[in-house]
């Protein structure tokens, strides 16, 4: 999934210290500031924790300070209907990647937040395509990425969280499915 959507697919490096990926994903002025953060929960073969994802290497490299047990459903605002998904990719921006090229506009923000749209669109698509469900979702708890990221606010912080995973055999929460497309409704 994160080959599919977030591996840079080559480089270019104008000048010493100034590198641009290609990826799968179109990115404002090509300069691709979120990086991916995966909680990886019940994946085979990996074992469960918080991983940061490098789209050069194509690796995940596993943080040395890993969550409790209820990080995701903090992380998730309380949204237990995601929380138990097999992989979460917290998207975190970079924002000072964007902010020298837009010179500090405000603009430089609605790019990374459409940067953010369209991966996890490519998320839910590879999701798809792979017969996983998918979510993306806003409300999450940024303290709580922060602090287990490590991250400076103000220069680097969460957009958002997208899942994917093995659906369950049967529906838990009509989140999932409003208009009862995948799971039948019993009456």
């Amino acid at each position: 999934m994160l080959g599919e959507v977030l591996a840079a697919t080559s480089h270019v490096d104008p000048e010493p210290g100034v590198r641009f990926l290609k990826k799968n994903v179109p990115s404002a002025g090509g300069l691709h500031p979120i990086e991916a953060y995966v909680v990886a929960q019940r994946i085979e073969g990996l074992e469960a924790g918080v991983y940061h994802y490098h789209p050069v290497a194509h690796e995940l490299a596993r943080l040395p300070s890993q969550p409790e047990s209820t990080f995701s459903r903090r992380l998730l605002s309380g949204q237990y209907w995601f929380a138990d998904a097999h992989a979460l990719v917290i998207l975190v921006c970079r924002f000072e990647r964007n902010f020298w090229k837009y010179r500090n506009h405000a603009k430089a923000y609605r790019a990374v937040v459409l940067d953010a749209g369209h991966i996890s669109q490519a998320i839910y698509t590879q999701a798809t395509a792979h017969g996983l469900g998918a979510f993306v979702t806003a409300a999450i708890n940024e303290e709580e990425a922060e602090r287990l990221l490590g991250l400076e606010p103000m220069r680097e912080g969460p957009l958002a969280v997208c899942g994917f995973g093995w659906r369950s055999p049967q529906m838990q929460t009509a989140e999932m499915d409003p208009a009862g497309h995948i799971w039948k409704v019993q009456s």
